[in-house]
Order: structure tokens, then sequence, then C-alpha cells
């Protein structure tokens, strides 16, 4: 099945402008080129997570089976409000050199950047008491929480595993649209003392939500730092994917650019006269972009300031 992401759905929508502001901003908030993403006509949906099976089983001629059903169980799925202002003086368009529209579209690609790289947080740590949607800290399962045992306070870091799709984590547009610009248009504008002057103003907008339906979607490598053995590693990956249920193996690894050069560096190696082989290479691994077979997304959304899981 096809797992449209952010951009595509812009792409979709005809929106060259849209489409344009989201292309050159991803680098900045990656998670939306891998995180599949759908639109509802409202704000909110249910939908529905299997919780069992019908009853099956082996029978003897002539004997008949228990009939029997699934069981589902419905979930409110929801988005949030979310904007963004963009606000010109007047006369700093007037005196652009490049010209008004060159302004415009400078601000219009800050104000995008600033959004993604906002819900590109959120992503991770977001709350309903901020708002917006909750993030992977607060829907992940304990069960797929894995400690890396590192101990410095307010210095530990997380990896991610997500698994995508209808049954499991996918973003939520509202409205039936992804984030929109409206065009720019003439007001007055207020500076901090309250005096008024001309200017040009345009408001981003949009529903957005995440949806996880099944336990067994999102998993957590918490407490890494920087200490002795409690960085990331190719085996601490290994033994934490373990706990994921066969058929729920993430999609993607989530990490920051701290835990993808501990994993470099666990896999790189130094011989006895140096960091160099008789050929004069080093022995120096190439930057992470799996493990364990599983995709690696580097983004900076993850802090290295987290508080220690106990």
């Amino acid at each position: 099945m096809s797992k449209l992401t952010l951009l595509d759905l812009a792409k979709a929508s005809g929106n060259d402008k849209i489409i344009g502001l989201i292309e050159e901003n991803l680098t900045y908030a990656p998670e939306f080129k891998v995180v599949p993403a759908r639109t509802i006509k409202g704000t909110t949906y249910k939908t529905l997570t299997r919780t069992g099976f019908p009853s099956v089983g082996f029978r003897t001629v002539n004997s008949g089976v228990t009939p029997s059903k699934s069981t589902f169980k419905e979930q409110l799925v929801q988005a949030f409000l979310f904007g963004g202002r963009v606000e010109i003086d007047k006369g700093l368009l007037q005196a652009s050199e490049d010209g008004e529209d060159y302004l415009k579209s400078v601000e219009a690609s800050g104000v995008m950047q600033q959004s993604l790289i906002t819900i590109g947080s959120q992503f991770y740590y977001g709350d309903v008491a901020t708002s917006g949607f909750p993030g992977l800290q607060s829907l992940v399962d304990s069960g797929l929480v894995h400690s890396a045992t590192g101990s410095s306070a307010g210095a530990g870091t997380s990896v991610y595993g997500v698994k995508f799709g209808p049954q499991a984590v996918q973003f939520v547009l509202g409205g039936g649209e992804v984030l929109a610009l409206s065009p720019f248009r003439e007001e007055t504008l207020v500076d901090a003392d309250g005096k008024k002057f001309p200017g040009e103003v345009a408001d981003l907008s949009g529903w957005i939500g995440l949806q996880s339906v099944s336990k067994y979607a999102i998993g957590r490598i918490c407490n890494i730092t920087t200490q002795t053995d409690k960085g990331l590693t190719d085996s601490l990956v290994a033994e934490w994917l373990a706990k994921f249920p066969v058929g729920y193996r993430p999609d993607a690894l989530f990490m920051n650019r701290v835990s993808a050069f501990q994993l470099q560096k666990s896999r790189s190696t130094v011989n006895a006269v140096g960091k160099k082989t008789s050929e004069g290479s080093e022995n120096w691994a190439p930057a992470p972009t799996e493990s364990n077979g599983v995709p690696i997304t580097v983004t900076d959304s993850i802090v290295s300031t987290e508080a220690i899981v106990a």
C-alpha cells in the first residue's frame, strides 16, 4: 500500500506555493520525508483497532466449531489547530533591493521552516497539555521502552522506532488540506509601544494530529548518554528490537546526530599502528543509514538534554 507523506499530499493538492515551501524546508524536519500522512474532511475521526480474532481450531469429522467474531476497540483521532503569521513593514518592502516578492518569499519560507521544525519536535515531545497532539514519548507503550542505562542527569537522549500505516502511526491533516499560507494583504501593524505603521501580513494555518493505533507501533531506547558504554550500538538496537512482536518491526529509526555518531564510532576500528590501514585508508565506518536492517532518519528535533527515565 502506498504511503503518502506531507509533501505528497501537498503535491496532490496542486498548490505550487505550498509545495515549494515544504520542499525547500524538509532538510530541517526530515520526519515529513518518511512519516505517512492522510487528510480528513473534519478535525476528528474514529478508527477501529482489532483487539481479538475469531477462535479457530481443528475439528473431528461430523463435529462443528464454536462460532465467534473479532473484537475491536474504537479510538478517537484528533487534529489540532496550528498557525503562524508573517508581518513585514511596508517601508522594508519598498526598500528591498530584490523586490517585494523576493522579501515575501524569504519570510514565507521562514514561517514554513519554523512550522515544520515545531511540528517535528511535537512528533516526539508533544503533549495534549500544550494544545497540540501527543508525541511519541507519551504514546509509547512501556513494554517497548528499553534503557541504555545512562545516568547523566539532564543529558540523555532517545532513539525511536516507528511502524507506519493506517493501523500504526501517521500524521492526520484536518480540513482536507495541508498547511496553507494565505496571500499577503495590507494591514496596519503595531509596534511594542502601541504605535501603528503600514505593513503586509500573511497567515499560515492548518489542522494537524498524530494517529497511533497499535501499542506495538512505537518503541523507544531511552537513557542514551555520552558516558562510557552508554551510547548507541547495533547490539543495543538488536536487543531492543527483540521486544517487538513478529510483524511489528519498525519501518524507521529516528535519532539525533549524537546517537548517529555513537553508532558510527561503534562500527569503526583502529589498528595497532594508528587510524590507517597499510593501504593508507582510515578505519572509520561510513555514516550509518540503517541498524539491524531498519532505515535511520537523523533529526535535530530529538534533543540531548532529556531527563533520565527511572
